[in-house]
C-alpha cells in the first residue's frame, strides 16, 4: 500500500472520529429527552416488543434514502439563524437604553457600567439554562452575546468614562476572550469559538492610542492568531481554522485604513505587518506538511495565503527591489522542492506545491523584466506548466499553467508587429510554436478533449493574425493601395488553404472557415479595397480571389466524391 493511500485512510478515519463524536453527543442528548418524557407521562422502561413481531429491518435502499432528507428550513431558519441574527439587535436594544438612560440621567456611569456586566452575566445564566434543555443553538448565541456586552462594557469604562488604563481594559478583554474559548471548548462549538475571536481581533481598536504602538498591536494579533489556530487544530474546527487566517488580516488591513486618517502609514509599519503574514504564511505551511487538517481546506488556506502575502509583499517592499525578488525566488524554489518531495506520495500537496511554484515563478519573470521581454519566458513556462500537469494528472496544475500562458498569449495579442526583425515578431513565433506542441501534447497525454481544442482554435487565429501582420509589414516599404492588396491575398490564401488542410484531414470546421474567410475578404474588397485601388489593382484582386473561390469549389467537389 503506498504512503498517499495511508495518509487518504487516516484523514477518512479522522473525520470518522469527529462524526462519531458528535453522534455521541446527540445521542445522549436525545436520551435526555427520552428520560424527561417518560419521567413525565409515568414510564420508567420502554414498550416491550410483543413475541408475534420481530424487530423490524430497514433495507439498505430505505436506509440510504432516509439519509437524503430534505432541509427542514423551520429548524435551520428559527433554531440555528434567528437567535444568530438577533442576538446583534437585543445588543443594539441594550446600547440604546443605556443611551436613553444616560441622556435622562437615570443612571451614572459607574452605574451604567455595573448594569453592563451585570447584563452580560444575565445573557450567560440565561444561556447556560438553554444549553442544558437542549436548546444548544440558542445557549451558545446568548452565550457569544455575553461575551461582546463584556467587551462593550470593558470599552465604554475605557475610553467612554476613563474609569480604568489601557493595560488594565487588555487585560479584562484577554479575559472575556480566554472565557468564551473555555465556554466553546466545554459546548465544542466552532460558532462560538469564531465569534469570540472575531472581539478578541477588534480589542486593539476598543482601546486608545492604539496606533501609536505598531509591535504592541502586531504581537498580540499574531498570538491570538497562534492561539486560535492551535485549538482550531486540537479540536479539528475547519472554520474556525479559516476564519483565523482571514480574520488575522481582516485587522491588519483596518488597521491600515483607520490610521491613515491619524498619519499616514509609512513604510516600516508595512513592513512589519508583511513580516507577520509572512510568519502566519510560514504556520500554515509546517501544518500543511503535518497534514493535520482536512486537505481542502487547507490546500484553499495555503493558496489564499500566499496570494496575500505576495500583495503584503510588494505592498511593504516596493522601494527594496531585491526583496521582492529574492523572496519569490526563495518561495519558487521552497515549493518546487516541495512538489519533487511528495511526488508519488501525495498527489494533493504535490499539486498544491507546483501550483504555487508556477505564480511563484510567473511574478517573478514579470519583475525581473518588462512585460515585453518576459512574454517569451511566460509562454514557456505556461507550457512547461500545462505539461506537467498533464503528465501528473493534477487539474489544479493544468489551471495554474493555462493562466500562466493565458497571461503570455495576451501579452502578445497586445504588442503588435511593426517590423520583421524584432522583438514582437519572435515572441509571436514561440506562441505559434508552443500553440503547435501544446496540441501535440494534449493529444498525446489523452487530457480532456477541451484542452486541445481551445489549442488547436488558438492556433488557428493567432496564425491568421501572424500572417495577417507580415503581410502588411512585408510591404510596408511600398504605398497603401499595396498593402491592402497583400492583406486580401494573404487572407485569401489562408482560406484556399484551410479548405486544403480540412480536406486531406478530413476536417469539416477547417472547410467551414475556409469558406467564411473566403466571403469575408469579398467583402473587403468590396467595402474597403475597391474605393482606394486602382482599375488595374482591381483587376488583379478580383481574377486572384475569383481563381481561389473556383479552386476551393472544385476541393468540395472532390471532398463530396470522398
Amino acid at each position: 500500500m503506498s504512503s498517499s493511500r495511508l495518509y487518504e485512510l487516516e484523514e477518512k478515519m479522522e473525520r470518522l472520529e469527529t462524526e462519531i463524536a458528535s453522534l455521541k453527543a446527540e445521542h445522549q442528548a436525545i436520551m435526555q429527552e427520552l428520560t424527561a418524557i417518560r419521567k413525565h407521562t409515568g414510564e420508567t422502561k420502554p414498550p416491550p416488543l410483543s413475541k408475534n413481531k420481530q424487530p423490524s429491518v430497514i433495507p439498505v435502499k430505505e436506509a440510504s434514502e432516509t439519509k437524503k432528507k430534505t432541509i427542514d428550513w423551520e429548524v435551520w431558519i428559527g433554531q440555528v439563524w434567528l437567535p444568530r441574527i438577533f442576538v446583534f439587535v437585543l445588543l443594539l436594544g441594550i446600547l440604546w437604553a443605556f443611551k436613553v438612560a444616560s441622556n435622562a440621567g437615570l443612571f451614572s456611569p459607574s452605574v451604567k457600567s455595573l448594569l453592563g456586566f451585570a447584563a452580560g452575566g444575565a445573557l450567560l445564566i440565561i444561556g447556560q439554562k438553554q444549553i442544558k434543555q437542549n436548546r444548544r443553538a440558542l445557549g451558545l448565541v446568548l452565550h457569544g452575546g455575553a461575551i461582546s456586552l463584556w467587551m462593550i462594557t470593558t470599552f465604554a469604562i475605557h475610553v467612554l468614562y476613563h474609569f480604568i488604563s489601557a493595560p488594565i481594559a487588555f487585560v479584562l478583554n484577554v479575559i472575556w476572550i480566554v472565557f468564551g474559548i473555555f465556554l466553546s471548548n466545554q459546548h465544542l462549538s466552532q460558532i462560538l469559538a469564531i465569534f469570540v475571536g472575531i472581539g478578541g481581533y477588534l480589542i486593539p481598536f476598543l482601546l486608545e492610542k492604539q496606533g501609536h504602538h505598531l509591535s504592541l498591536f502586531t504581537s498580540y494579533e499574531v498570538l491570538l492568531y497562534f492561539s486560535l489556530l492551535i485549538f482550531a487544530l486540537k479540536k479539528r474546527f475547519t472554520w474556525l481554522y479559516i476564519a483565523a487566517f482571514a480574520l488575522l488580516h481582516a485587522a491588519f488591513f483596518l488597521y491600515i485604513v483607520l490610521n491613515a486618517f491619524l498619519f499616514v502609514p509609512n513604510t516600516w509599519t508595512f513592513k512589519v505587518l508583511a513580516s507577520a503574514v509572512f510568519l502566519q504564511h510560514l504556520l500554515l505551511l509546517a501544518i500543511f506538511l503535518q497534514k493535520t487538517m482536512a486537505i481542502r481546506e487547507q490546500m484553499a488556506t495555503m493558496f489564499a495565503s500566499f496570494v496575500l502575502s505576495i500583495i503584503w509583499l510588494f505592498a511593504a517592499f516596493a522601494h527594496d527591489q531585491w526583496v521582492i525578488r529574492f523572496t519569490l525566488a526563495v518561495m519558487f524554489f521552497i515549493y518546487a522542492s516541495l512538489a519533487f518531495f511528495f511526488h508519488k506520495k501525495d498527489g494533493n500537496r504535490q499539486s498544491l506545491s507546483l501550483s504555487i511554484a508556477t505564480f511563484a515563478l510567473m511574478i517573478l519573470f514579470m519583475h525581473l523584466w518588462h512585460a515585453d521581454s518576459a512574454v517569451s519566458f511566460l509562454l514557456l513556462e505556461g507550457s512547461i506548466a500545462l505539461f506537467l500537469g498533464g503528465k501528473l494528472a493534477s487539474k489544479l496544475q493544468q489551471i495554474s499553467g493555462g493562466i500562466v500562458y493565458a497571461f503570455g498569449s495576451l501579452l502578445v495579442l497586445v504588442n503588435q508587429i511593426h517590423h520583421f526583425l524584432s522583438l514582437e515578431t519572435l515572441c509571436w513565433s514561440i506562441w505559434l510554436a508552443t500553440l503547435y506542441v501544446l496540441i501535440r501534447l494534449f493529444k498525446r497525454l489523452s487530457l480532456d478533449p477541451a484542452w486541445a481544442k481551445v489549442a488547436s482554435v488558438s492556433f488557428i487565429a493567432a496564425l491568421f493574425l501572424f500572417i495577417s501582420q507580415m503581410s502588411v509589414v512585408l510591404t510596408e516599404p511600398f504605398s497603401p493601395y499595396v498593402q491592402q492588396m497583400s492583406l486580401s491575398f494573404s487572407w485569401a490564401a489562408f482560406a484556399a488553404g484551410s479548405v486544403v488542410f480540412g480536406t486531406i484531414r478530413d476536417k469539416k470546421a477547417m472547410r467551414l472557415l475556409g469558406i467564411g474567410l473566403i466571403f469575408l475578404t469579398l467583402l473587403k474588397l468590396v467595402f474597403i479595397d475597391l474605393p482606394i485601388v486602382s482599375l488595374l489593382m482591381r483587376s488583379i484582386l478580383f481574377i486572384g480571389l475569383g481563381s481561389i473561390g473556383i479552386i476551393i469549389s472544385r476541393l468540395f467537389y472532390r471532398q463530396q466524391k470522398r
